[in-house]
């Protein structure tokens, strides 16, 4: 399966989420960076920023529940049915 171009992630779909930013502990993100290569469920698409400054964002939680705003250049479709729902890399 390939996500075609400027096509969104759809809510509640599954999606990898990788983090690309400052893998530190001194990162604003660090929480982020601790979540990197998981499995995230899909909320909603968020719709109170400026896509074109920022790109679109979602907002997704993680298998421990955490819920958190991403970059969409942050998520991956799937491509491997079988590891979907597992939450492993």
């Amino acid at each position: 399966m390939v996500m075609e171009k400027n096509k969104e992630f759809l809510n509640g779909q599954k999606a990898w989420f990788t983090y690309k930013c400052l893998k530190s502990e001194e990162s604003n993100d660090v929480i982020l960076w601790h979540h990197t290569n998981q499995l995230v469920t899909i909320l909603k698409r968020l719709t109170d920023i400026d896509e074109c400054e920022v790109g679109r964002m979602y907002s997704v939680k993680f298998n421990d529940g955490l819920v958190y705003d991403v970059f969409e250049d942050e998520l991956s479709v799937i491509l491997n049915k079988e590891a979907e729902g597992t939450g492993k890399t």
